[in-house]
């Protein structure tokens, strides 16, 4: 069938990028990727465009180095395909390789679009690299992107990431136009230094623009009722997550937990950890720091009634034996049920 399509005169070619494009639309990527090896065994004609498409795909499925051996293969990348891969490696964890990706990219003169900038900020923000940074944010001014919100909000995480908030505060007031996301990111900043009372001030005036705040905002603002041990804030706060109905979802829910347990509230903590259905690191690491004494954890966590997971006993001998306590690390190996690879490491 393959080869029907690509003998019949360059339209089976257009048929199959079709096909390609529509498997990774409807999140079909295996499918994807198969047609376009199929494409490539048979020497059929690959553009640009069914390059970027199966790159993106691979980056979908968290190959990346499927994608980097397609696209080594790619004649003359274009900017969409160099974003895709810088793209890609940074939100993955990969920094320092979307880093080298952007160099690459510029030394085969490629110019950077927003997307381009606003992912190697996403890098440099993890690295905390904040003398490259400043050498991003000299280019954004020169092609006149600093104004976009896009790589607005990047820039902001940028200095926030580097402790640098009154850049990033410069940043914010510099720019006209304020979206949400613009908004969380300087909330988001400020959260990060530990500005509670500025995450407060800008939450309200926030709020005063008629802007709509989304789970972002309130983990921001739930994180700054942490940090005052405000427990009245937040549960009032609380009472309008429930309402505007992000109470589900797992960062709020997160954010809950660590809000009432520093707030001295660990039977209410508690409850909102049981409603978490899918928990994660965070979600128990919330619980645990929340119970106070760190060395008297285990004993907390089955006080108020939560199973010692294979999860919480590895993160709990984790921090014991980073903090010398060796003792404390066996007694939480004790205490669990089952031992698994990752406590036995640890």
């Amino acid at each position: 069938m393959l080869g029907r399509y690509l003998t019949d005169g360059g339209v089976g070619y257009c048929r199959l990028d079709n096909m390609i494009s529509g498997y990774v639309q409807v999140g079909m990527l295996e499918e994807a990727l198969q047609v376009f090896k199929d494409m490539q065994r048979v020497g059929g004609f690959l553009d640009q465009v069914a390059y970027v498409t199966v790159i993106n795909a691979c980056v979908g499925l968290g190959r990346l180095d499927d994608a980097c051996n397609l696209f080594s293969q790619m004649p003359n990348p274009n900017d969409v395909a160099w974003n895709v891969m810088i793209s890609g490696h940074a939100k993955r964890g990969y920094e320092v390789e979307a880093v080298n990706f952007f160099l690459q990219m510029r030394k085969g003169g490629v110019k950077p679009t927003r997307s381009t900038l606003g992912s190697l900020l996403s890098a440099i923000s993890s690295l905390a690299a904040l003398d490259f940074g400043l050498i991003v944010h000299a280019m954004a001014i020169k092609q006149g992107l600093d104004s976009n919100v896009y790589v607005g909000s990047s820039l902001i995480n940028m200095y926030a990431k580097c402790e640098k908030i009154d850049a990033a505060n410069r940043i914010f007031h510099y720019l006209s136009e304020k979206n949400v996301v613009l908004w969380n990111a300087m909330l988001g900043g400020y959260a990060q230094n530990g500005y509670a009372d500025e995450v407060i001030r800008l939450f309200t005036n926030m709020k005063a623009c008629g802007l709509h705040p989304d789970q972002f905002t309130y983990t921001s603002i739930l994180s700054a009722c942490s940090c005052l041990e405000n427990l009245e804030m937040g549960r009032q706060l609380h009472s309008v997550i429930i309402k505007n109905q992000f109470a589900s979802n797992l960062f709020v829910g997160n954010a809950l937990v660590d809000m009432y347990a520093k707030s001295g509230d660990l039977k209410e903590a508690r409850n909102q950890f049981e409603l978490i259905r899918n928990r994660d690191n965070v979600s128990w690491n919330a619980i645990i720091v929340g119970t106070g004494d760190g060395t008297a954890s285990p004993c907390l966590l089955i006080k108020i009634g939560l199973e010692i997971s294979l999860y919480a006993g590895s993160a709990l001998i984790d921090m014991y034996s980073k903090c010398g306590l060796i003792r404390d690390a066996r007694r939480a190996l004790d205490v669990m049920p089952h031992c698994s690879v990752v406590s036995m490491n640890a």
